[in-house]
């Protein structure tokens, strides 16, 4: 029934269904608080290497990972803001550094490695971080 769930969490699941508002929506619903866990995938350079894979006909995150949505950090603060939750608390880290397999892929990475120190230079440009909020 409604609010008969304490703490929902959930890690790495809203950008895998087709209707994120739906699910939090229905979340809402059940719980009295939120914990979640967003990658944050989209920033001014990694929309623009996304788009570049996609006209290549490389996989992206949609098909490596499962990832239907690719979120900024704004987008997932409406999206719970719509779905009537109040954001207490809110963070966002640095995403982990892969090693990428080929050389275009380090030389993608390399300047990551320095915007890395700047967390909202480094979110603005790449995205490659996580949000981490508790919501009432």
């Amino acid at each position: 029934g409604d609010r008969s769930i304490e703490v929902a969490y959930f890690a790495d699941m809203i950008e895998h269904v087709p209707q994120p508002a739906r699910v939090l929506a229905e979340i809402r619903r059940v719980a009295d608080q939120l914990v979640c866990i967003v990658p944050i995938e989209r920033g001014i350079i990694a929309d623009l290497h996304h788009r570049w894979r996609v006209l290549r006909g490389k996989q992206t995150t949609r098909e490596m990972f499962g990832h239907l949505h690719r979120f900024r950090t704004a987008e997932v603060r409406r999206l719970l803001r719509e779905t009537g939750f109040s954001i207490l608390r809110c963070r966002v880290i640095a995403a982990p550094g892969v090693h990428p397999a080929t050389f275009l892929g380090r030389l993608y990475q390399a300047p990551q490695r320095l915007t890395r120190r700047v967390l909202f230079l480094h979110r603005w440009l790449y995205g490659n971080t996580t949000l981490v909020a508790w919501c009432q």
